[in-house]
């Protein structure tokens, strides 16, 4: 349901945001919410980048010929930050996107939360 603020048209998302800020204007021992909607926004774009630079280095042909030593140095560097994000953040996380993370469905993972959070 989306919801108008001054005579602006809000989306569902931006909507809610609004409706949680009224919120914690009445009660202000709610900030917490907001925080942690900020936090897990922050967390979210954090692991969508390295999801994205995962698919980058997967894709760049040209490098995988012309070093490959140094093509699968970064191809493992940016799994293994996607791992440690994983370990950081599980208990955080949806069940569907702990699943995809925990089988290494990485392309599962980022259509998930670009579905949850449309650029």
């Amino acid at each position: 349901m989306a919801a108008a603020l001054g005579g602006l048209r809000l989306g569902n998302h931006e909507s809610k945001f609004v409706g949680r800020a009224a919120i914690l204007r009445e009660n202000p021992k709610r900030a917490t919410s907001l925080s942690s909607l900020t936090l897990t926004h922050t967390m979210t774009d954090e692991l969508i980048k390295l999801l994205r630079q995962r698919l980058a280095i997967i894709a760049d042909h040209s490098w995988r010929d012309r070093d490959a030593n140094s093509h699968l140095d970064a191809l493992k560097d940016v799994s293994e930050k996607i791992s440690q994000w994983t370990l950081t953040h599980r208990s955080e996380v949806d069940a569907q996107l702990r699943h995809y993370l925990a089988n290494s469905s990485f392309d599962k993972a980022l259509a998930h939360l670009e579905n949850q959070n449309p650029a």
